[in-house]
This record gives structure tokens, sequence and C-alpha cells, in this order.
């Protein structure tokens, strides 16, 4: 099975996107010793401008301008959102590690990214 550029793109998009997360994580738990709900909320803060400027420049070949950044806003609000739940749902009812539930939450909306954003910076 052949993989497109773009997804190729998005792949390694999301391994350092992971790899931000998870540091953004281990400082906000261990330096600030903040708890697990605000440090998830930091790390998808943190990772979102990262993520804008590599999924609209760099993996969709697309212009950063004001209405690629409200659709990336609109995209990330219901996506971010949903993730967050999805991660207090299973944390509250799971005594599985935080990095292994970030994970599961991450690698849950993978594909489902992907195909989002793709449809929202289709190439005319």
């Amino acid at each position: 099975m052949l993989i497109n550029k773009d997804f190729k793109k998005f792949i390694y998009q999301a391994i350092i996107s992971y790899i931000l997360f998870i540091l953004v994580s281990l400082i906000c738990l261990n330096l600030f010793e903040l708890e697990q709900k605000n440090c998830f909320i930091i790390s998808i803060i943190v990772s979102f401008f990262y993520n804008f400027v590599f999924s609209v420049k760099i993996t969709f070949n697309t212009r950063l301008n004001l209405k690629n950044f409200i659709n990336y806003i609109i995209f990330t609000l219901i996506f971010r959102t949903s993730e967050y739940f999805i991660f207090i749902i299973i944390r509250n009812n799971s005594d599985n590690n935080y990095f292994l539930i970030v994970t599961l939450v991450l690698i849950i909306y993978f594909i489902i990214k992907f195909i989002t954003l793709r449809t929202i910076y289709k190439k005319k």
C-alpha cells in the first residue's frame, strides 16, 4: 500500500508533536508539580501552535493566513475538547499511567485528524 506524501508528513508531525506533548507534560508534572488535567491542557495549548504551523505550511503546503488560522482554531477546539473529555473519562475510570492514557487518546484521534485536516486544506 502506498502512503502519500501528505500522510508521511503528518506522521512525522504527529511524532514530533507527541514528543513535544510529553516533554511539556513532564515539565508541568515534575518541575511545576501541576495536576495531570492541568498538564494535559497546557500541553494541548503548546502543541496547538506547533501543529498549526506544521500542518498548514509543511504537511498540506498551504499559506499561513487568517482564514487558515480560524479554520485551524475551530478544528482544534472541536478535536482537542473531545480529546480532553476522553482523557478525563479514561483517567477517572482507570488506574493506568498518565502517559499511557495520553498516548491512547492521541492515537485514537490521529487518523480522524488527518482526514479532517486534509479536507479543510485540500489543494485546489
